[in-house]
């Protein structure tokens, strides 16, 4: 428009200079002109405006060029997509299959441990019961033989007299079936010690004492075989997929390989180890490691050794509907970085966490006697295990903690040395003496192998207050006695800790009192002295 403007202005410029000029202008002359001017002018502006319109046009064209291009681009990506999916119809189609046979047999998986939960929870009840009527029969049959013998060597003959009938039979037959026990042992210590072609050393109340009588032993016997033949009757008329931690891994394991990343968006490494816990606790049904026997370890079971090699290699179910070709997956290679990367990585730990630990921690609090040194042996192997697995630090506290409040519980009530006269010393009450303080001697082994390095349990506390009661009670015999005592313990404890150093503070006091007690012109006394003195020189030498 500017253009145009300015053409026109320049026209009548051009037209008022000829008016000018001509001296005479001609009226129809000028109003030819101005028609003729007016007539330019707007053609001008149609051609302006044709112009325009053509450079709109031209616009337009080229932006429906460009949209055509792009949807001709769109056509051929489109096409090409659709012949990229047409060819993986098939693929996705067997992939749907899959999820879809894995949602049927979890969903049927969840079914089968719902209906078998309650009795598998019946089962562990009975076990447990079990375990805890042996361990509680030992308990109190041995503290009834303490009371027996306390009491027939604290008892004048005139008193005696006064118990009941039926207590006096009573009395006599723990006596004799105690005595029965004791001559077992010892025979079969010394055919032992015929064997090995040396002597076995012994001190008197180390022996558990841990024989059932056969009324007992039959009642254990018989529930333990009607346990185990419910238990292997739990999951028969279940399939091999749903019977089995192998059969589930299996069948799992397979999804694994061949749908990694289904597996892992469908959460399956968080959930396995709840799926699993049941098949591992209905396989560890009658497991006790504090007996002696169904003590096997379980890293050595069968559920242990499959869970290692979950997505190692699998085996397709015996059951499965699904076609040869898509099991014949292999696993990677085992490197470092699939270790690394490895969804299921924690999957033993957390069976560990949430199986192994809760169950030792029912043992413990119900059916362990701490004055069994086998037992504790084999708990303080379990600890150094579950210290070392990574995610138990939870339940590890729990089991530490069981344990402390037994071993409290057995220092309270089963540490029992009697403060005798130096008749009864020297007469029966010296083997009943000695008895007791093989019996503390014992349960200071238990403490002290449970209160190792890495001492998850802090159970030095506990050894301390044990070697304080016992050094307390072996005040008040004779010197021989002090000196026994003080070397018992001195030889019980560990050569390397810290905790040797302070409690042999407390045993040097008790060898000093010993020594004063001791007469060195007595060569009834001569083995005491050295004894003594050797406990004095060993405190003296950590200090």
């Amino acid at each position: 428009m500017d253009t145009l403007t300015t053409f026109n202005r320049v026209q009548l410029s051009v037209i008022g200079m000829r008016l000018i000029r001509q001296k005479d202008p001609d009226e129809n002359y000028i109003g030819l002109t101005l028609r003729s001017v007016l007539c330019i002018k707007t053609k001008i502006i149609k051609i302006g405006r044709r112009n325009s319109e053509l450079q709109e046009l031209r616009v337009e064209r080229d932006a429906t060029s460009t949209t055509q291009k792009e949807l001709r681009d769109r056509l051929l990506t489109s096409a090409r997509i659709r012949e990229s999916r047409a060819a993986r119809c098939g693929e996705l189609d067997a992939a749907y299959k899959r999820a879809q046979a894995i949602r049927g047999f979890l969903t049927d998986l969840i079914e089968c441990l719902d209906e078998k939960m309650p009795q598998l929870e019946a089962l562990e009840a009975r076990a447990l019961a079990l375990h805890k009527r042996r361990c509680e029969f030992l308990i109190e049959r041995r503290r009834a033989d303490l009371r027996d013998q306390a009491q027939d060597v604290l008892t004048t003959p005139g008193r005696a007299a006064n118990l009941k009938p039926s207590e006096n039979e009573e009395k006599t037959r723990r006596a004799a079936e105690r005595e029965g026990r004791r001559r077992a042992r010892r025979l079969k210590r010394e055919a032992a010690a015929a064997a090995a072609g040396a002597a076995l050393p012994h001190r008197d109340g180390d022996s558990s004492d841990d024989e059932l009588p056969p009324q007992e032993l039959h009642h254990y016997t018989t529930e333990r075989d009607s346990i185990r033949a419910a238990s292997a009757q739990l999951f028969s008329d279940a399939l091999p997929a749903w019977r089995s931690v192998s059969g589930v891994c299996g069948r799992l394991a397979g999804w694994r390989a061949r749908a990694p990343d289904l597996y892992s968006d469908a959460y399956v490494a968080a959930c396995l180890p709840r799926l699993l816990a049941p098949y591992v606790r209905h396989e560890l049904i009658l497991w006790n490691p504090l007996a002696d026997e169904d003590n096997e370890d379980y890293e050595k079971m069968d559920w242990y050794k499959c869970l290692m090699m979950y997505g190692v290699r699998w085996e397709r179910p015996a059951d499965s509907s699904e076609s040869a070709s898509d099991d014949e997956v292999e696993p990677p290679p085992v490197t470092e970085t699939t270790v690394r990367d490895d969804p299921d990585l924690m999957l033993v730990p957390a069976i560990v966490s949430r199986v192994v630990l809760p169950k030792l921690t029912e043992l413990v609090t119900y059916a362990w006697d701490p004055l069994v040194v086998r037992a504790c042996v084999r708990l303080r192997g379990a600890l150094l295990r579950a210290a070392a697995t990574p995610q138990c630090r939870a339940p590890l506290r729990r089991l530490s903690t069981a344990i402390r409040a037994r071993l409290s519980a057995a220092l309270g009530a089963d540490v029992f040395l009697p403060a005798l006269p130096p008749h009864v010393l020297e007469g029966a009450g010296g083997a009943f003496w000695r008895r007791c303080l093989g019996a503390g001697v014992r349960l200071l082994r238990a403490t002290l192998a449970l209160a190792g390095p890495p001492a998850p349990l802090y159970a030095d506390p506990l050894v301390l207050s044990l070697i304080d009661t016992l050094c307390c009670g072996a005040g008040a015999a004779g010197g021989p006695y002090i000196a026994a005592a003080a070397v018992a313990l001195c030889d019980t404890l560990p050569r390397d800790a810290a905790l040797r150093a302070r409690a042999l503070a407390r045993l040097a006091a008790l060898a000093t009192l010993a020594l004063s007690r001791l007469d060195t012109d007595n060569p009834l006394h001569l083995k005491a002295l050295e004894q003594a003195r050797v406990v004095i020189a060993e405190a003296r030498a950590v200090e």
